[in-house]
């Protein structure tokens, strides 16, 4: 399957939003993540949002996640269920890994578990239930 990440714009906000939106019905969580909200994440340099897409440009997925000091979390990703094992999520991770890593950063961490097994194929390990990835 084809598709390409592209980092995060103004004009991706519907769609995150909307995605955003399906992840917490999904989980079966409340949780609202503002317009306001998203557009800190797009113009923040220790943030970083990517979208997947189709070839025909059609948003299938995203993954946020935010760097400090050494770490980096990430917030959320959520992929289509039509995408889903098609490695479009492992790839977003990949993506956060290499930026981490130019960042000097020594771990990526994952606070929410709904997807602890994806996250355990990706190389993370469970830590008193937070999940964490050593990249360097």
């Amino acid at each position: 399957m084809k598709f390409h990440l592209e980092q995060a714009s103004v004009g991706h906000i519907e769609a995150i939003k909307d995605f955003h939106g399906l992840l917490h019905k999904e989980i079966k969580e409340d949780a609202t993540l503002s317009e306001d909200d998203l557009r800190s994440y797009v113009f923040e340099p220790e943030a970083k949002i990517l979208v997947a897409s189709t070839t025909q440009d059609v948003p299938i997925g995203f993954i946020l996640s935010k760097y400090s000091l050494e770490q980096t979390e990430i917030i959320n990703l959520f992929v289509l269920e039509e995408y889903r094992k098609k490695q479009v999520g492992s790839y977003l991770v990949e993506m956060i890994k290499r930026w981490s890593t130019a960042k000097k950063c020594k771990e990526l961490i994952v606070k929410h578990t709904h997807a602890k097994e994806f996250y355990l194929k990706q190389g993370f390990k469970d830590v008193e239930g937070t999940l964490v990835c050593s990249i360097n």
